[in-house]
């Protein structure tokens, strides 16, 4: 074997080192970004998420006939339901959808909820309590609904405006 062919065969300690600080640095500048990008991606999500499940609601409100409430805290939501032994649909209290599709939500860490309905801004619990479950919101067996804003916002001063029309229309408004 000749000198040069073995010199050849691989790369010096040196070379390793320097494409090691190299990669180095590169993951130092670019964790933070991914990091902030799934935070975006979290929110972004979860907005979909939300967006979805209420137009969900408002179908099964049309389908069943009846009513269905949602209630918020500044953290998650519930879907309700009329409870059907009151003979008055108007006196009935209301009982947590506890499974399926519309089942209680909590948002992840850094996402808190804003809600203004009927150009009222509604004050929110911080955390979910099962005191007090009268709906903030209404979806209507028509397929109507009460106007409403949801500002959904995260980390960095982020946030998503989700407004339903009384039409049952949703919608995202640009932020700007």
């Amino acid at each position: 074997m000749s000198p040069q062919s073995a010199s050849s065969r691989g790369f010096t300690l040196f070379e390793l080192l320097v494409v090691l600080a190299v990669l180095s640095v590169v993951l130092l500048f670019s964790l933070p970004n991914l990091r902030l990008s799934r935070e975006g991606d979290a929110g972004r999500l979860e907005g979909e998420r939300l967006r979805a499940l209420l137009q969900l609601a408002g179908e099964e409100a049309v389908l069943g006939q009846t009513r269905v409430g949602v209630w918020f805290h500044r953290e998650g939501f519930a879907f309700l339901r009329p409870d059907e032994a009151e003979p008055d649909p108007d006196q009935a209290r209301w009982i947590p959808i506890s499974e399926g599709p519309l089942r209680p939500r909590t948002l992840p860490d850094g996402l808190w909820l804003e809600l203004t309905v009927e150009g009222r801004g509604i004050p929110l619990a911080r955390v979910r309590s099962e005191a007090s479950l009268t709906p903030h919101l209404l979806l209507f067996d028509s397929g109507e609904n009460q106007p409403f804003l949801l500002k959904l916002h995260g980390p960095g001063d982020r946030s998503r405006h989700l407004e339903g029309n009384s039409m049952g229309r949703l919608q995202w408004l640009s932020v700007g």
